[in-house]
């Protein structure tokens, strides 16, 4: 959630009571959080160290096959050069997942420091332009229709 005023409109739709229910709110907005009550049960979450970096990494990339040694050494240094961030090792695993030579692993270890930035909306863009790259341009369409409504906008079901 970006805004108070969203987390509002929503809760009107649950009872009141807290019998039964569960709401997971995820913002990184601390004013969002607090407004929506949490006091004590938000979780502010923090970058990834080098070993979960690298069981993400190795999770999305590899499942459960075996790495090979070549492959682990350049995986390494593409998990350092991600800085921890969830986001980034996911999307740069997935890429990888269906590349086995070399080269390709060689590529994205020299590309992928220019996607990390302390910025985090210029992170996001820049990471998802990743995988934007590496879609069919039948999902290039859709994706780029949708990026034509305003952010939050009702999107009518005819469109």
């Amino acid at each position: 959630m970006w805004k108070t005023e969203a987390w509002d409109a929503v809760k009107l739709c649950f009872p009141s009571g807290n019998k039964g229910s569960v709401i997971l709110l995820t913002t990184r907005i601390t004013k969002v959080a607090r407004d929506a009550g949490t006091k004590n049960l938000s979780l502010q979450m923090d970058l990834m160290g080098p070993d979960e970096s690298w069981i993400l990494f190795k999770s999305v990339a590899f499942s459960s096959e075996e790495l090979p040694s070549d492959l682990k050494t350049i995986g390494k240094q593409i998990v350092d050069k991600c800085h921890g961030l969830p986001l980034t090792i996911a999307v740069v695993a997935g890429l990888l997942k269906s590349k086995r030579a070399i080269e390709d692993w060689e590529n994205v270890a020299k590309d992928v420091k220019s996607f990390v930035t302390n910025d985090p909306d210029k992170q996001c863009s820049r990471v998802l332009g990743l995988s934007y790259n590496h879609l069919t341009s039948g999902l290039k369409t859709c994706l780029l229709h949708f990026g034509i409504f305003p952010e939050d906008s009702e999107i009518p079901t005819k469109n």
